[in-house]
């Protein structure tokens, strides 16, 4: 309990002073005081004060889905975003300071964002974007495709920060386009037989 008092004069015959008492509790539970008052007559009075200490309201955050999986994606090509929803499950406002993808693949995902712009009341929400664009092609040249993964982290101002999110996705080969026909030059002592043989 704190104190600001108003009576710092004698007080004239029906006038009266305040005393303003604040109560901040620094541990939960039942807490109990007495506010003494000397004065000139029939002094002192007491006056009891209780309070209850609680817990106090606390954001927390929920993402939906906790896991991005791509399909196959050739290198070089972008694929369709997935959605990563959060959400303020809490009581009270929830911060999203920083979101970043990191990891070995994180050059291959792409990231958009609402979140960090302000903060979530309860119950309010934002967006997370993230694509699947593989830069390189599979490293092995008798590999068709290749496995990778990262991690979408989420800084925020709830409890067990930061949030992380696996992301993953498999890059393949680039197919090669075939020559068009009209890119095709036939020399001219060259004879193409359509059934059966050349020469």
């Amino acid at each position: 309990f704190t104190m600001v008092s108003r009576c710092t004069r004698p007080l004239a015959q029906g006038s009266r002073c305040g005393v303003r008492i604040t109560f901040s509790p620094r541990s939960i539970g039942r807490h109990n005081a007495t506010l003494l008052i000397s004065h000139n007559a029939n002094s002192p009075s007491r006056v009891s004060l209780t309070g209850i200490g609680v817990v106090a309201g606390a954001p927390h955050i929920s993402v939906n889905p906790d896991r991005l999986v791509f399909g196959n994606q050739a290198a070089g090509t972008s694929g369709g975003a997935q959605t990563v929803a959060v959400t303020n499950a809490g009581s009270a406002p929830l911060a999203v300071r920083a979101i970043a993808i990191e990891g070995a693949a994180a050059k291959d995902f792409s990231m958009s964002q609402s979140c960090t712009a302000r903060e979530l009341v309860p119950r309010g929400a934002c967006r997370i974007t993230v694509r699947f664009i593989p830069q390189t092609q599979p490293a092995a040249r008798s590999a068709s495709a290749s496995r990778r993964a990262a991690t979408l982290v989420i800084n925020h101002n709830a409890a067990r920060s930061p949030l992380t999110i696996p992301v993953e996705g498999t890059a393949i080969v680039r197919p090669v386009n075939p020559t068009p026909p009209g890119d095709i030059k036939i020399a001219p002592d060259v004879r193409v037989i359509t059934n059966g043989w050349c020469c």
